[in-house]
């Protein structure tokens, strides 16, 4: 085996542990959430998105009325 590809060799090895790191960490991270909290987290921002659509869609409503009471 040549220097060169020992070299090349041992840089794809360590390129390699650290997504394997990356992705244990990443699991222990996540091993710590419940899924009650989840859970009560997505249907917070279920209903949060569904009143903020609610206010957009009457405000481009209320935006065309206006304009065109104004013209």
């Amino acid at each position: 085996m040549k220097i060169k590809e020992f070299v090349d060799m041992q840089g794809a090895n360590q390129d390699t542990g650290n997504h394997t790191s990356l992705l244990l960490y990443g699991a222990l991270m996540f091993a710590n959430i419940d899924a009650a909290s989840v859970l009560d987290y997505t249907v917070k921002a279920l209903v949060g998105g569904v009143v903020w659509l609610g206010f957009k869609i009457a405000a481009d409503y209320l935006s065309q009325k206006i304009k065109k009471k104004n013209k």
